[in-house]
């Protein structure tokens, strides 16, 4: 416990009601008058009359040379009661003689026995009894229990008949005022009472001053204060006020007595370690004991479990959007030597997805770092703590929400004016392992308490680091930083309010794969991309095509005569025959499908059956793991305070492994500032079960919490890899009869012979058959070639990946 002291000027308006007394005294001259005006001195400056309530004596003494044993003499009949109880007043003594006089004026509480009845005539022998007061074990701050004196030494002169003086009083006694604080916040378990028990407390006053405004006091006794029953739920601060004369304690003790009976008293002594106390009861002082008080040059601030504006530590809701600047105390409340701040969450939006203090499993671990500001405008670190019973606990934190009695105790600090501090609350370091799951893994570095002066940490070097192993909803990095800065043009202005918001410091981006498609879509792929590489120049079926009719395009094959015309418009159709012949597909059924559709359905058969490193694997749900691979130097492994992202190439061989469920993965990277550079590139994707993707043009490092989804799309096309006939293994053969005059619509594409189509289509039937032996105009037999997709490296698969921000 620390005292801070401080001058009372409190004002009570006060005069002595007009009254006038005769009183014959000793000695010879021409009598005259002293005619006093009584008031009392509240402060260093402030003059008001004595409270209701209080009783003001007169004691008046002279030499008398004949009592050697009684240097000032001061009978009864010589001791005043000015007492009236209210009123202005002057107050006369008359037929005085001319000689020195020593007055003493004495106000005091005008309770039985104060003013002793004392039969001894020696003015120095002559005091007030404090007891009655210090026996009143409850005494309130507004009752004036106060002494107030003044002596003085006064002539009257012969031939003066009349003397007019204003008489101050002085307080001379002190109070002593034991500042227990919100009760609840100060104890964990329900207090009942709490007593103030001195020892060797001064109650004697004596009227003398020596001359010199000394207060000389005795006779010590034991007193015990307080006791009454508390309100524990009280959230105005207890206190025990006592009036003591003027002394240094030398004993005594606090005793805090809980409702629970089975809990012993708490005592806290009122003497340092020594034995020496620390207490100084002066006069016309107040000294204030706060009970876990601080020394005039610091002041006290609380994070969280205090009432005053609702103290409590809040974390971000669980949305992805993004990050919000941290919140500063502003400098609003005025305080002399100690004072308090408070941290509320900033603009009341904390857990607004989580309203109502429930458990959030997010936060796992917090730890408290305190930064002070050096004349090289950096911070250094000189408090550093970890919050208990974080597991488990409802956000925000707050009394409230259950918050428990060592999170109080830890949630609130001490600091000394003057300086500029910088608060960081950081989460989850404490909960990430190695690879085996049991050896703890640091994450947090450059956070080292000084050992000498001058050798703690700096702020700008702190940093948090990619754990091994991927991050969880329950151990991913939250931080709160909060600046404590005084008014430089006040020094008595200080903060008061801070808003403390844990906020997520890395980034989401969730990875999946479209499902493996069905046999329409992959037909739909090879007829849009491998059967249309097929069919053109170089191509597996158009260059069979070619070969299969090349006879039918030579120059020698024509007709004679009048049919010279129309055999060259028949080579035409056949050359352009390709799209006609093969390109559609009009069906699903072998029956109704075109030449085009049974070369595609003999494509997709091959793919289907292809080896299991190639089609299968892109179903991603049988894959357990993925592994990522970065573009060189761009994988942010580092965080400063500051949220700035960072490559350090000493943490480049942690591997990023994720692990993958039901097809889709989440990569939880460090999160940077808007606008750094770009970070965290990925360039490949590789499943446990083989699958690799090469390629990828995604960069995870959208910005800090936000996040965003990428859909990997393996099957976005299909092409063909062969060249032409030049893979003999690789091709297969189908074979058709086509009938030349229904596939190209010869009555109708050929220009009409002059002889008339029936001789024209009887001598191309003929000619036909003469080079080609066995085939006529309607049954022309083909063999088509196409490359066997079954094969590996006749196909390759083009893959799209598209990238969508998730709004929450």
């Amino acid at each position: 416990m620390k005292p801070v002291c401080w001058i009372v000027g409190i004002m009570i308006p006060f005069l002595l009601a007009a009254c006038e007394e005769k009183r014959p005294l000793a000695g010879g001259g021409e009598p005259g008058s002293l005619t006093f005006k009584v008031m009392n001195r509240t402060g260093t400056e402030t003059v008001a009359s004595p409270s209701v309530g209080q009783g003001v004596r007169l004691y008046v003494a002279d030499r008398r040379p004949e009592m050697n044993d009684c240097p000032l003499y001061c009978p009864q009949e010589w001791r005043y009661d000015l007492t009236t109880g209210g009123g202005a007043v002057t107050y006369t003594l008359s037929d005085m003689l001319p000689q020195w006089y020593k007055m003493a004026f004495i106000c005091a509480p005008q309770l039985d026995g104060v003013f002793p009845s004392i039969e001894d005539h020696d003015f120095t022998h002559l005091y007030i009894d404090y007891s009655p007061v210090l026996q009143r074990k409850v005494q309130q701050p507004a009752e004036d229990l106060a002494v107030y004196r003044q002596v003085m030494d006064r002539w009257l002169k012969a031939g003066e008949t009349a003397l007019t003086e204003d008489v101050v009083l002085s307080r001379l006694t002190g109070r002593l005022v034991i500042d227990m604080g919100i009760l609840k916040d100060q104890f964990e378990h329900p207090v009942e009472k709490i007593e103030v028990r001195l020892s060797d407390i001064l109650s004697r006053l004596y009227l003398r001053d020596e001359a010199q405004g000394l207060i000389l006091a005795d006779h010590p006794q034991n007193y015990v204060y307080g006791g009454e029953a508390v309100e524990w739920d009280s959230d105005a601060p207890y206190s025990i006020c006592m009036n003591l004369l003027p002394q240094q304690l030398t004993g005594g003790s606090i005793h805090v007595f809980y409702a629970d009976e089975s809990l012993p008293p708490s005592v806290f002594p009122l003497v340092d370690e020594e034995g020496q106390s620390f207490v100084s009861v002066k006069r016309n002082t107040i000294t204030t004991l706060y009970f876990n008080g601080m020394e005039d040059s610091e002041f006290e601030v609380r994070y969280a479990g205090f009432n005053e504006n609702d103290a409590h530590i809040g974390v971000d809701d669980d949305r992805w959007d993004g990050w919000q600047p941290f919140d500063h105390p502003a400098a609003t409340g005025e305080a002399e030597g100690a004072y308090i701040i408070d941290y509320t969450v900033g603009g009341g939006t904390s857990l607004s997805a989580r309203a109502g203090g429930m458990p959030d499993r997010r936060i796992q671990s917090l730890i408290y770092l305190l930064y002070q500001k050096q004349q090289k405008e950096e911070y250094r670190l000189v408090k550093k703590r970890r919050i208990p019973d974080i597991p488990g606990s409802c956000w925000p934190l707050s009394r409230e929400n259950g918050m428990t009695w060592a999170q109080r105790e830890a949630l609130k600090d001490t600091l000394v004016t003057g300086h500029a501090y910088r608060a960081v609350f950081v989460a989850n370091t404490d909960n990430h392992f190695l690879a085996d799951g049991v050896t703890a893994e640091q994450v947090l570095f450059q956070v080292d308490l000084p050992v000498g002066e001058n050798d703690g940490s700096l702020y700008s070097d702190a940093r948090l680091v990619l754990p091994s192993r991927a991050f969880t909803d329950e151990n991913m990095f939250y931080l709160a930083v909060a600046d404590i800065v005084q008014d430089a043009s006040d020094p008595h202005r200080v903060p008061s309010n801070c808003g403390v918001t844990l906020q997520r410091m890395v980034t989401r981006t969730d990875v999946k794969c479209s499902s493996v498609p069905g046999d329409d879509a992959l037909g739909t792929l090879i007829q849009s991309g491998v059967y249309v590489e097929l069919l053109q120049a170089g191509g597996a079926v158009h260059d069979g095509y070619q070969a299969e009719v090349s006879k039918l395009l030579a120059d020698g094959f024509m007709l004679s005569g009048e049919f010279l015309i129309q055999t060259g418009e028949f080579k035409n159709l056949v050359k352009e025959g390709l799209n006609a012949v093969l390109s559609t597909k009009e069906g699903t059924s072998p029956d109704a499908m075109t030449i085009g559709g049974r070369i595609q359905a003999g494509l997709l058969a091959d793919l289907k059956s292809s080896s299991p490193a190639t089609l299968p694997c892109f179903d991603w749900t049988s894959a357990q793991t993925a592994t990522i691979g970065y573009a060189e130097g761009t994988r942010a492994n580092e965080l400063s305070f500051d949220r700035v992202a960072a490559y350090n190439a000493a943490y480049d061989s942690r591997p990023a492994v994720y692990p993958v469920t039901e097809g889709a993965f989440s990569i939880c990277s460090l999160g940077s500032n808007p606008g750094e550079t770009a970070q965290n590139r990925l360039v490949s994707v590789t499943l446990n079960h083989g699958v690799l993707l090469a390629g990828i043009p995604v960069q995870t490092n959208q910005g800090g919490n936000e996040w965003y989804e990428v859909q990997c799309q393996p099957f976005a096309e299909l092409h063909y890899e062969g060249s032409g006939m030049s893979v003999p293994d690789g091709t297969r053969t189908l074979k058709v009869t086509i009938d030349w005059e229904a596939v190209l619509n010869l009555e109708h594409e050929v220009p009409p012979p002059l002889t008339g189509y029936e001789a024209f289509r009887t001598a191309l039937d003929a000619k036909i058959a003469e080079v080609y032996p066995g085939n006529t105009l309607n049954r022309f037999q083909l063999a088509l070639p196409y490359p066997n997709l079954s094969v590996q490296d006749t196909y390759r698969w083009v893959h799209s990946w598209t990238t969508t921000k998730i709004n929450q």
